[in-house]
Parts: C-alpha cells; sequence; structure tokens
C-alpha cells in the first residue's frame, strides 16, 4: 500500500547499514534480525518471535511446533506506529526473574501487542509518569519502606499494579502494606487441590485452576488455567465501598490451604489470583482508578507452562486480558488475537512410507534384476545361433 518499505540488507556487502538504521548502536544490530522502524521508535524481531517453541514436561525437550511471524510482525508494525505506547515497568532488585530468563513467551506476548517492556530499580530510581502498569515478577524478597511510600505515591496517581509471585518460605510484609489500598493480601499459604481430574503429574499443587466472571473476564473459564506452586491471595479484612475485589483465578470448590504441610481451614474455593479496583484512593476525580491483579501462581506465567500449554490453555488469554484492563485498553479485549500458524511438516508420513518404500524395491531391484534375467537369456541364445 506503500506505507511499508520492505528492504533485505547482507550487512557483509553493505556494513553502514546498521549506522543508517542505528546510528547511535544504541541496539547492537546484527545478522538474522528484523528491524521494523518508523520515524517514531525502532523494534528488532529475533527467531523467538517467529517460532513457538513447545516443550516435553516429561524429558523437557523443546522443540519448534508453530509459526507466528504474523502477529509478531503485526506488533511490531503497530509498536513503531502507534501515537503514543504503553509503558510496562518491571521491577528489579528483590530477586525477581528476568524476562529474559524463564519468561519470555510473557514478553513476546506483550511486546507483540503493542506494549513496551522496561526494567525498573525501584529502590534508586522513581516510577516514571509514563507508567501504564507497574509489575512484580517471582520476587523472592520484601520491597522496603522506601518503596512502600514510592508505590502508595504511584497507585495515588491511579497506577496500575501487577503481581506475581509462588509459595516459597518468604513473606512480604511491606508489600502486603501496599496491597491493603485494594483490600488485597498474600498470606504464607500453599493452595493444593483435591479432586484427582484437575491435578497435573500427580501434584497437588499442581493443577487445573478456574476462571470465574470477572472485571477481567467477561465469562467463566472452568478447568482452564495451568497453575503450579500457588500462594493464597485473599482480602485484607478492609474492605470499603470504593474498592471492589473479585476472584481472578480460583480452586474448584475441592482445594484446600496448608501451612508447614498442615491443612488450614476446610475445603473449599481457594483465590489462586484476585483483582482489585480502587477508586477513592485517586488523589483527583479527574484521575482513573487504580487498579491491581494479583496471582499467587508466578508459573501461570512461566515459559514452562505457557510453551507446555500453546494456545489450548487459558494462560495467555488471561494474561492479555490482565494487562489490557490494567492500561485502560479494555476494548483491545475484542481485537483479533492472530494465531499460531502450524509448522508444515514436508517429511513422509507411515501411511506414505508403505507404497514409496514398495515402488522403490521395484525400481532399484526387481526392474534392473529382470532386465539383467533377459540380457543372459539373450545372450545365451545368441551364443547358440
Amino acid at each position: 500500500n506503500g506505507r511499508v518499505v520492505v528492504r533485505y540488507v547482507d550487512l557483509q556487502e553493505q556494513p553502514d547499514a546498521v549506522k543508517q538504521i542505528d546510528p547511535n548502536q544504541a541496539y547492537q544490530l546484527r545478522g538474522g534480525q528484523v528491524v521494523v522502524k518508523s520515524d517514531q521508535r525502532l523494534r528488532i524481531l529475533t527467531q523467538d518471535d517467529f517460532l513457538q517453541m513447545t516443550q516435553d514436561p516429561l524429558t523437557g525437550q523443546a522443540t519448534y511446533n508453530g509459526f507466528k511471524a504474523e502477529a509478531s510482525l503485526s506488533g511490531a508494525i503497530r509498536f513503531v506506529t502507534d501515537d503514543s505506547v504503553p509503558h510496562i515497568y518491571f521491577t528489579t532488585g528483590h530477586g525477581e526473574t528476568s524476562l529474559t530468563d524463564g519468561y519470555v513467551e510473557l514478553r513476546l506476548l506483550l511486546n507483540g501487542h503493542g506494549y513496551a517492556t522496561v526494567p525498573l530499580q525501584t529502590l534508586t530510581e522513581e516510577i516514571p509518569e509514563d507508567a501504564a502498569a507497574l509489575v512484580m515478577l517471582s520476587p523472592r524478597d520484601d520491597i522496603s519502606p522506601v518503596e512502600m511510600k514510592k508505590f502508595k505515591d504511584y497507585i495515588e496517581r491511579g497506577g496500575s499494579f501487577f503481581i506475581a509471585v509462588d509459595y516459597h518460605s518468604g513473606s512480604y510484609e511491606n508489600l502486603n502494606q501496599v496491597l491493603s489500598l485494594f483490600d488485597l493480601f498474600l498470606t504464607n499459604e500453599r493452595i493444593e487441590e483435591t479432586r484427582e481430574e484437575l491435578i497435573y503429574r500427580e501434584q497437588p499443587d499442581q493443577f487445573l485452576a478456574q476462571v470465574p466472571i470477572s472485571r477481567i473476564a467477561d465469562k467463566a473459564y472452568p478447568n482452564s488455567v495451568l497453575t503450579f506452586n500457588a500462594r493464597a491471595v485473599t482480602t485484607a479484612n478492609q474492605p470499603a465501598e470504593w474498592i471492589g475485589t473479585e476472584p481472578l483465578v480460583t480452586t474448584d470448590e475441592q482445594g484446600t490451604r496448608k501451612q508447614d504441610g498442615e491443612q488450614i481451614g476446610d475445603l473449599g474455593v481457594q483465590n489462586v489470583a484476585m483483582v482489585a479496583e480502587n477508586s477513592g484512593v485517586v488523589k483527583s476525580a479527574d484521575m482513573p482508578s487504580a487498579k491491581a491483579v494479583v496471582l499467587g501462581s508466578a508459573a501461570i506465567l512461566s515459559d514452562e507452562v505457557l510453551r507446555q500449554l500453546g494456545e489450548s490453555g487459558f494462560n495467555y488469554r488471561l494474561i492479555f486480558y490482565s494487562f489490557n484492563w490494567l492500561t485502560n485498553r479494555v476494548t483491545a479485549n475484542t481485537d483479533l488475537i492472530i494465531p499460531v500458524k502450524p509448522i508444515i511438516d514436508y517429511g513422509i508420513s507411515k501411511l506414505e512410507r508403505v507404497p514409496i518404500t514398495t515402488a522403490t524395491v521395484i525400481a532399484v531391484v526387481i526392474i534392473p534384476l529382470s532386465l539383467f534375467v533377459v540380457a543372459r537369456h539373450v545372450a545365451k541364445r545368441r551364443r547358440h545361433m
């Protein structure tokens, strides 16, 4: 349509092309990359952006099983051409897991839908004004009192908070002080499922969870989210009429919570994740409501889980819908999510091998042997003539 120019560059023949594309050498461009560039910004795509990986849960072997170039290129074009790009800041300094180590699929999903993902050391840096959401991804340590003040200030200006933790021996006293603004609380209890048909790998803390109707999910999705090693999320018993809290991911009615191996309370629905909105905490009436999504299982977002499920589970859509809601891109939930295309296998199937093998034997063995027999017979007759 004249708006997109495609150019192929051989860096050995055109080494100066890198300086034209990236004059300040900020991106360390190299061969094999696809660069999508506009006058406003630039995005680099690599093999990970084009091929979907799956991982065998038993052997751990990874293979490529899908082609997602269409979605990645569409997302990159959107990123470089949109008037504004939502910036999602990922905290560092609390033992968080990097987006490049265990959460690559999460980064690709966010980047592919036009989000910019940026690391942020919240102890020494301020939370930027352009932060569409602040994310803590599997932190092992609690935040400091200094960070508590920064986080509360961010929430009071209508900020959006996304936290994903796992169950371990640590606790989050200061972080829970911040979450109390949303009437949410991270417990020190592990969630387990007791219904055998929902348990994964015969491990009660690995199970298929439920997604009820909420601010994020417009309908229920039963047995749809694969969950590992979940910490229970509850309300903080500080309700207010301007705070709305809802379960986002739960067990079924046979879930249980345990602490130090001992069951806490009766069997029932346990909250793996919750969503909350506070319209009264903001400093001005013209500010948007502060929002929070709290996951007690960061594994829901991990490469280990996403690569096992592919697009068959709800995990991908849960992430997509959650960030759309947090960043006020609610209408984007109805946007087309471009599906991953299967990689075409040109190998010969088992059914095809039988006739091909038969034809090969005929062509290579039987026909030459027949010709040899005929030739011998003709040669004998000529000798007797």
